[in-house]
């Protein structure tokens, strides 16, 4: 039997035998190629459904193509003198944007960044009272195009628009970031956005951070959207799978919660240091929303007050995210 690789920091004691047969067990059914394939039958459900939301997989491919254009896209948006940039989105459209903010800060002096996804009156009136109309930049994002909230929001904020710019000029402060053919895409050529952004229909909402929804409001903020792509990219290559399953993050790391999860550790505790403090918010969405299929899954537990460990009981895992130096 091969022996598992356990990454650099992973505590597993006993359970390292059980995750190296798990890893086994991956390997023999090709199942990391399976993923790469598309292949529906990896997963449960229709087949079609499946297929239609696996565009992440090569996201990183597709961003490449397009990295150029959008540095071009800020430069312009810079020379407009919109310094206010407000992203409107609900759940996958805005968290992941909302992290890579919060953890790279890397706006201009002067410029300003917010996500509003929520349509409660503090939550808008805040917003309202932190930007100027006149020099603000409205990232309207959603990939249905006809999300109820946000499609609320933007028009709220386009009236407002139109009140200080007017009219023929209020288009000028829109972008749209959604699916080809929705309405909000229909709405962006209508009324003279400037600029919309169609994304991959393939890539579902929880996993787009690594497509336009992610990339249009990092480079608007300054990130460097070349070196984000490339350790995207990076990443991506050693996820595949000619890598082998013990040298491959992804593998691995489903591999051991799998195991785990077989031994009645169904609890993911998510702790970060302090200059990646967010990030566990995202990984948490990922988490909920994408295992808990058939009454089996696992739970994300996310800013809780840490005990002493006799106090937990054996149905926790716990993954502390650290960048070096904190």
């Amino acid at each position: 039997m091969t022996q598992s690789k356990q990454p650099q920091g992973a505590q597993l004691g006993s359970y390292s035998p059980l995750i190296n047969s798990t890893l086994n067990e991956l390997a023999s059914s090709n199942l990391i190629s399976r993923i790469w394939e598309k292949d529906a039958s990896v997963w449960q459900g229709e087949a079609e459904d499946i297929t239609g939301r696996l565009g992440w997989l090569n996201a990183a491919n597709y961003m490449g193509e397009n990295i150029l254009a959008l540095n071009d896209f800020a430069k312009k948006v810079k020379l407009l003198g919109l310094k206010n940039i407000v992203l409107i989105g609900m759940g996958g459209s805005s968290l992941g944007p909302y992290v890579i903010s919060k953890i790279i800060p890397s706006l201009s002096k002067g410029q300003s960044f917010s996500v509003l996804d929520s349509t409660a009156p503090d939550a808008i009136k805040r917003t309202l009272d932190d930007i100027e109309i006149a020099h603000s930049l409205f990232l309207v994002s959603s990939k249905s195009g006809d999300t109820s909230e946000s499609m609320a929001l933007y028009k709220f904020f386009w009236e407002k628009t139109c009140d200080a710019v007017g009219f023929e000029n209020a288009g000028q402060h829109f972008v749209a970031i959604t699916d080809q053919g929705t309405p909000l895409a229909r709405l962006a050529i209508d009324r003279k956005f400037l600029r919309l952004f169609e994304n991959d229909a393939n890539i579902g909402g929880r996993f787009s951070v690594t497509s336009y929804f992610g990339f249009v409001p990092a480079v608007l903020t300054g990130l460097n959207c070349n070196e984000l792509h490339a350790r995207i990219a990076h990443m991506s290559k050693r996820c595949e799978p000619s890598v082998g399953i013990r040298n491959n993050p992804g593998g691995w790391l489903g591999a051991a919660l799998a195991a785990l999860y077989s031994e009645g550790r169904d609890k993911i505790t998510l702790i970060a240091s302090d200059s990646v403090a967010p990030f566990p918010l995202w990984i948490e969405q990922l988490l909920a929303e994408s295992i808990g299929k058939s009454n089996k899954g696992v739970i994300p537990v996310v800013d809780e007050p840490l005990l002493e460990p006799n106090i937990y009981g054996d149905d926790r895992v716990f993954v502390y995210i650290r960048m070096h130096g904190d």
